[in-house]
C-alpha cells in the first residue's frame, strides 16, 4: 500500500509488510525486453565486426590485436581450400547449386560488416538515450519514499547493461570519428554539432554512473530490498560487498569512458596525441643515446637493462591496456554479469509479490503489475521496429551500392571494348592504301611518228 514519510520506519523496513508495491514503469516485463533485446542486436553486430575484422586481415595499430590477426591470418593459409570434383563444372550443370559459384566467407562477412555499420551508429544512441532515460528516473524517483531498493537495483542493472553495450558498440565507430577529427583539422566541418551533443550525453552517463555506484556502496543494500532508497540515503554507511564492487564500478567507469571521449574533443585529442609521442621518445630514450654514443659497440649494462625489460613491458602493458581485444573482453564480462544481476533481482521481486514465505517475509500476496502489457511496456518494444527498420535501409542502400557498382563496371566494360573495336579498326585501316592513284597521261603521237588528223 503507498505511504508517506511518516509512516516509513526505516528499522523495519526490511521485515515488514506494504512498504514494497510494483512500479511498471522501471521493473516492467516490456522494458526488461526491449533493453535485453537492444543489447543482444549489438552484441550480435559486434561479432559480425569482429568476424570482419579476423576474415579480412585488416591492420590494426595495436600490437596485441596485430598479433592474434596475424595468429588467425596463419591459421587460415595453412588450412587447404576445399575443392570441387572436377567432374561437376558450371558448363555442364549450369543449375546446380553445387558448382554455382558462391562468394567466399570473408566476402561475405564484409558485406554484413558494411550493412551492419549504420546500425551500430544507431543502437550506440539508443543505448545512450535509454541508459540515460532509466538512471535519471531512478535517481529522481529515489527522493520518494515509495521507490524501494529492489526498483532502484533494476534501474541501475539496466542502466550498466545499456552502458556496457553503448562503448562496445562506440569500440567500432571510433574509426568514423577519427576520419572526422581528420576532417576537422583541415578546416572541414562534418558532424562537430552531433559529437558535441554525443560527447555531452556520454559525460552525464559517466557522472550518473557514479552516482548510482555510490548510493548502491551501503552496507545494508543487500538486505533492505524491500525498504525505500531514502532510508538508506539519510546516514549512508558504505562498507562490506558493496564497498568492494563500488570500487571496482569506479575503476571500470574511470578507465572507459576517458578513453570514449577523448576522440569526441579535438583539443584533448590532440595534446593527448602530443603526449603520447613525448611518452614514445622517453621510453625509446637509451636507443638514442646509445645510437648517438661515441662507442656504439660497448653499451653499457644499465642500458641493456633498460631497454630490454622496462621498454618491453612498458610497450606491452600499454599495448594491453589499449587493445580492442581487452575492451571487447571486459565488457562482454561486465553485460553478462549485469544480466545475471538483473534476473536475479527480477526473480526476487517475483516471489516478494507472489507471497513467498523466504523472500516476502509471510505477506500476502500483490497483484504483480509489473508483468501486465500497457502503453509503458508496449511502448519500449515497438522502439525496436526502428531499429529493424534502421537494418533493413543498411541493406537496401547496401544493395543500390552494388548495383550501381556492377552498372559502373559493365559500363566501363563497354567503353573498354569499344576501345578496342576502334582501335582494332584504325589498325586495319592502316593497312590498305586509300590515296587515290596517280593518273599516268596518254603518250602524244607526235612522239610516235603518228600525224595528228
Amino acid at each position: 500500500m503507498p505511504f508517506n514519510d511518516s509512516t516509513v520506519d526505516c528499522n523495519s523496513c526490511g521485515g515488514a509488510c506494504g512498504y514494497l508495491t510494483p512500479d511498471p514503469d522501471v521493473a516492467g516485463l516490456g522494458v526488461v525486453i526491449a533493453f535485453l533485446t537492444t543489447s543482444s542486436i549489438t552484441w550480435v553486430c559486434a561479432v559480425i565486426r569482429i568476424l570482419d575484422w579476423f576474415l579480412n586481415y585488416t591492420s590494426s595499430p595495436n600490437k596485441v590485436d596485430a598479433l592474434l590477426q596475424q595468429y588467425h591470418y596463419r591459421k587460415a593459409s595453412s588450412c587447404p581450400p576445399s575443392r570441387i570434383s572436377p567432374l561437376l563444372t558450371h558448363e555442364l550443370y549450369p543449375f546446380s547449386p553445387i558448382v554455382r559459384p558462391k562468394k567466399s566467407l570473408a566476402a561475405r562477412v564484409a558485406r554484413l560488416s558494411s550493412i551492419v555499420c549504420p546500425v551500430l551508429l544507431s543502437l550506440h544512441d539508443t543505448q545512450l538515450a535509454s541508459g540515460l532515460a532509466i538512471s535519471v528516473t531512478a535517481l529522481i524517483r529515489s527522493r520518494r519514499p515509495v521507490f524501494s531498493v529492489y526498483h532502484f537495483s533494476i534501474a541501475a542493472d539496466l542502466t550498466w547493461i545499456a552502458s556496457g553495450t553503448q562503448m562496445v558498440s562506440f569500440i567500432f565507430i571510433r574509426s568514423d570519428i577519427k576520419d572526422d577529427q581528420a576532417l576537422l583539422a583541415r578546416g572541414i566541418n562534418t558532424h562537430r554539432i552531433v559529437q558535441i551533443l554525443r560527447a555531452a550525453c556520454m559525460f552525464t552517463q559517466m557522472v550518473v554512473l557514479l552516482w548510482l555506484s555510490y548510493i548502491q556502496g551501503e552496507r545494508r543494500w543487500a538486505e533492505s530490498y524491500a525498504c525505500p532508497v531514502l532510508c538508506l540515503q539519510e546516514n549512508p554507511t558504505l562498507g562490506g560487498v558493496p564497498l568492494n564492487w563500488m570500487i571496482a564500478n569506479y575503476v571500470l567507469v574511470l578507465w572507459s569512458y576517458p578513453v570514449m571521449l577523448l576522440p569526441l574533443c579535438t583539443p584533448l585529442w590532440s595534446r593527448w596525441k602530443d603526449f603520447k609521442v613525448i611518452l614514445d621518445k622517453a621510453i625509446d630514450f637509451p636507443n638514442a643515446t646509445h645510437s648517438k654514443g661515441r662507442n656504439p659497440s660497448a653499451p653499457s649494462t644499465l642500458c641493456i637493462m633498460y631497454t630490454v625489460v622496462v621498454r618491453k613491458t612498458v610497450i606491452m602493458l600499454w599495448a594491453f591496456l589499449g587493445s580492442m581485444t581487452l575492451e571487447i573482453l571486459v565488457q562482454l564480462g561486465w553485460f553478462g554479469y549485469g544480466v545475471w544481476n538483473l534476473v536475479a533481482d527480477r526473480q526476487w521481486g517475483d516471489a516478494y509479490f507472489r507471497g513467498d514465505s523466504i523472500v516476502g517475509n509471510g505477506c500476502d500476496p500483490i497483484y504483480n503489475t509489473e508483468d501486465d502489457w500497457g502503453f509503458g511496456q508496449i511502448f519500449p518494444v515497438m522502439i525496436l521496429i526502428v531499429l529493424l527498420m534502421t537494418l533493413f535501409q543498411a541493406h537496401g542502400d547496401a544493395k543500390v551500392a552494388e548495383i550501381m557498382q556492377k552498372d559502373a563496371s559493365s559500363s566501363a566494360k563497354e567503353r573498354r571494348s569499344d576501345t578496342l573495336l576502334l582501335l582494332e579498326a584504325g589498325a586495319w585501316a592502316s593497312t590498305i592504301d586509300l590515296r587515290p592513284l596517280v593518273q599516268v597521261p596518254a603518250p602524244s603521237p607526235a612522239l610516235h611518228g603518228l600525224r595528228s588528223r
